[in-house]
């Protein structure tokens, strides 16, 4: 087995209207050895900060595969205006910043409070996002806005945004991060369970 990207995406036009796409247009040279597209800056930021508050190998795993697949989650798809709030994003033109703050917070955490890296990781998702300056609470694309060629420089800006951070961004979610960690090993140790991220 190769595991290599050799065909058209398997979701077909629900990845879009380039068959390539999950693969940044490249299917030979880019590797996906779980079948999933990794979104490689959600990696990078959640193992950084995991890292750095000295988390064991298994456990950055769990949390940052949990992480990067809240983008491919199909009971919740984040092209769906309705769940832009866990992804930074106000769900509609207009909605009070308060309101998807609280929305945001309010999954936090509920993933928090399940004491797992899962659920640390889906959390560090969550509070990520706002720092990609695609999103940074500004209102989702309206649906089916992908199909639509009248959004198609919104959504192309939008994904470049996505993978091409700056430095600063990256920064800023790592910071969140950590703070994240922290919140959940004090909860923990609330709780009386293990806090060391083992």
């Amino acid at each position: 087995m190769h595991q290599r990207f050799i065909s058209q995406d398997p979701f077909g036009i629900a990845g879009g209207v380039n068959p390539y796409s999950y693969a940044r247009n490249n299917p030979i040279q880019f590797m996906d050895p779980d079948g999933l597209f990794s979104g490689g800056n959600h990696k990078k930021i959640a193992t950084r900060a995991l890292k750095e508050e000295e988390c064991s190998d298994n456990f950055i795993e769990k949390a940052v595969n949990a992480n990067v697949k809240e983008d491919k989650d199909l009971k919740a798809p984040t092209l769906k205006p309705e769940w832009a709030n866990r992804h930074g994003q106000l769900e509609y033109e207009g909605q009070p910043i308060n309101q998807a703050l609280a929305n945001c917070a309010s999954r936090v955490n509920e993933q928090l409070a399940l004491g797992t890296a899962e659920g640390l990781g889906k959390a560090m998702h969550s509070v990520e996002d706002p720092y990609s300056r695609s999103h940074q609470w500004k209102p989702a694309l309206p649906e089916p806005s992908i199909l639509d060629p009248e959004h198609w420089g919104d959504w192309l800006e939008h994904a470049i945004a996505d993978y091409f951070p700056s430095g600063d961004e990256i920064g800023a979610a790592v910071k969140e991060d950590i703070k994240l960690i922290r919140k959940w090993k004090d909860l923990m140790r609330k709780k009386g369970k293990d806090d060391s991220c083992q």
